[in-house]
């Protein structure tokens, strides 16, 4: 990535390579892979989240917020601060999804191996990506000032955790935000700052233990 040009630079290069639909193809892919090389140089990448859920059929718009944190082997969690207490946490092993905001006596389980990226994003979108999307545009946006490559993707097998909408800066490839748009029309847009390589999440980030009293559903 041509990094000496600055950024007018890069955003017009950009501009001009994304120009045609093979170059959106080519261009996209290659900012995939990219972000695919720093994300898997890291042992851990952690960010705080601001999350918009939209779903239309009930007229809703709900935006949450708190921090996520991915590691290897397979470690993920996404902790809210607003609503309090609400949690995806995947261990290793096991997927936990807690809302207690919404269900407090309620906890989803499902299990996980190690070709299960789950509720893990940067996993989904990150491991092997010209296998999984086809890039169908591409252009250059602005979030919090920086220029971003804004990509459009279309899985080549559908699947519910895959995004159809990610932007990657383009100084630095990291992902500033995902869209995800799910089979019964509702849509979920997460923003990521304060985005940290190889730094370690506190203790206990990716334990999690249901409340006494809860009720375990399997997924």
């Amino acid at each position: 990535m041509a990094r000496g040009l600055g950024i007018l630079g890069t955003c017009a290069s950009a501009l001009a390579f994304f120009a045609t639909p093979t170059h959106a193809q080519d261009g996209g892919l290659a900012s995939l892979e990219a972000a695919a090389a720093r994300y898997g140089a890291a042992s851990s990448v952690c960010a705080d989240f601001v999350q918009l859920r939209s779903v239309p059929l009930l007229r809703q718009e709900v935006t949450q917020s708190g921090r996520l944190c991915s590691a290897d082997p397979n470690l993920f969690a996404m902790r809210f601060t607003d609503p309090a207490g609400n949690l995806i946490v995947t261990d290793g092993m096991t997927q936990w999804i807690y809302r207690p905001s919404d269900n407090p006596g309620q906890v989803f389980r499902a299990d996980v191996g190690p070709d299960t990226g789950g509720q893990d994003f940067y996993r989904e979108l990150l491991e092997n990506p010209g296998a999984k999307y086809d890039v169908t545009c591409a252009s250059t946006e602005e979030i919090a000032g920086r220029p971003t490559h804004r990509l459009c993707l279309r899985p080549k097998v559908p699947s519910r955790d895959r995004p159809d909408v990610v932007w990657i800066d383009v100084g630095s490839s990291v992902i500033r935000r995902i869209h995800f748009r799910e089979e019964n029309g509702s849509e979920r847009t997460i923003t990521l700052s304060d985005v940290d390589f190889d730094v370690a999440p506190p203790a206990g980030w990716f334990v999690f233990t249901p409340p006494s009293g809860a009720v375990v559903i399997p997924l």
